[in-house]
């Protein structure tokens, strides 16, 4: 048996995670760990304030936070169908259609949620909202594992190898990256994916 490095057995573990979703971290899951946002601290210890408060913004989008909930404990207890993937995605879209996507929160559980969708246009609109999540809310670990998973699904989507690392399938009962391209960005890059979890 080969022996693997721990930073490939914690992408793998993360990846094992990601594959019924993204993962819930903690039993009170809002729009990342819940513990660091009321500590509002990052991994370089810096106090955000804005991230400690995010849970009475005003500004966020109730509509979006119940559907997120929703789908993170479905998936906690392995209940969630195809059929509610789609129904969730279709009514945040008219939320972010309508502009109704105001907080940084708000971008990130959208981005989860089209993750969930099984068309490119939704994978592709997660993507996107996933880099705005991470634009507004500044270098939080969740928000940069959240856009390297995000853009890795959609490379997948499109028949090309990821290039993060956060993906896994199952190929004749193993549990696969494959196909990766290792070479599309530098070990630093991508272990910014992995860093803090």
């Amino acid at each position: 048996m080969s022996l693997i490095s721990g930073r490939y057995m914690k992408q793998i573990f993360l990846s094992l995670l990601l594959f019924c979703s993204f993962p819930a971290f903690s039993k009170d899951w809002h729009c990342f760990s819940y513990e660091n946002a009321l500590r509002g601290v990052n991994n370089y210890g810096e106090v955000h304030i804005k991230h400690k408060e995010y849970v009475e913004d005003e500004k966020r989008n109730k509509v979006l936070d119940r559907l997120f909930h929703e789908d993170q404990q479905q998936r906690r207890n392995k209940e969630f169908t195809f059929y509610q993937d789609i129904e969730r995605a279709e009514i945040v879209f008219k939320e972010y259609k309508q502009g109704r996507l105001n907080h940084y929160c708000d971008f990130y559980q959208a981005a989860i949620i089209f993750m969930h969708h099984p068309e490119g246009r939704y994978l592709e609109l997660a993507s996107e909202l996933a880099g705005q999540a991470l634009a507004l809310g500044g270098n939080i670990q969740p928000l940069r594992w959240l856009r390297c998973a995000s853009e890795d699904r959609l490379l997948w989507h499109l028949g090309k190898p990821q290039i993060w690392g956060t993906q896994e399938q199952l190929i004749e009962g193993q549990y696969s990256q494959e196909p990766f391209d290792t070479s599309a960005v530098t070990e630093e890059n991508r272990n910014s994916c992995f860093d803090g979890l």
